[in-house]
Order: C-alpha cells, then sequence, then structure tokens
C-alpha cells in the first residue's frame, strides 16, 4: 500500500487496482473450485481503508467510483463463497447419508444389484 507516500488520487488508485486484482484472482480460484485464503486481501484491504482515512485523496470523486466497483465485486465474492460453502454442505450431507446407509444396510442386499 502507498499510504505514506501523501495525498495522492494516482497512488490511491493504484492501490485500490491492487485490492481489485486481487478480488478477481480469488474469484477465478473459486471459479476452478479451489480453495482461497483470503487473508492478503484482508490485509489490503484494512490498509487501503487505513490510508483512504488518514489520508483522502485530492481527488475523491474518482477514488469513490473506483471503491464503489471494488465494493461490488466484494460482494460478488462474498455471494460466491456462500454459494461454495452451501454446496460443500449439501455434499458432505449426501456423502454422510450415503455411508451411513451403507454402514447399516443388510449386505445380502449388496450383493442383489
Amino acid at each position: 500500500m502507498t499510504n505514506e507516500k501523501g495525498n495522492n488520487t494516482n497512488d490511491m488508485q493504484h492501490d485500490i487496482e491492487i485490492v481489485s486484482d486481487m478480488i478477481a484472482v480469488a474469484r477465478r480460484q473459486l471459479t476452478k473450485g479451489k480453495a482461497i485464503d483470503l487473508a492478503a486481501l484482508e490485509c489490503e484491504v484494512d490498509a487501503l481503508c487505513q490510508a483512504i482515512h488518514s489520508n483522502p485523496p485530492k481527488n475523491s470523486r474518482d477514488v469513490r467510483q473506483t471503491l464503489t466497483t471494488v465494493v461490488n465485486d466484494l460482494g460478488a465474492l462474498e455471494h460466491e463463497l456462500n454459494d461454495q460453502h452451501r454446496q460443500l454442505e449439501q455434499n458432505l450431507a449426501e456423502r454422510t447419508r450415503k455411508l451411513a446407509m451403507e454402514a447399516y444396510s443388510d449386505p445380502a442386499e449388496k450383493g442383489d444389484t
């Protein structure tokens, strides 16, 4: 983050682009079914928020528009993570039921199929 560089809208926009790129990478990884680590994204978002709070950009209108896009992208990532979580829960519940049914089924019935 460039929060120590001063009150420069270009620096702020660059920092926002970094966060936006991190969100895009996380969303792509999620789409591929891969696990994602949000710790680095969380740190970057926190640093960006602190930088904006302590050193507001000179041209807040441009930054506000870019930040709105980032907030929307974070909302989409949240939605996708929630969907993945629900799907994983459903898969786990289905697998658990299947294993329980197999464990308690009559062994003679297994040979009949």
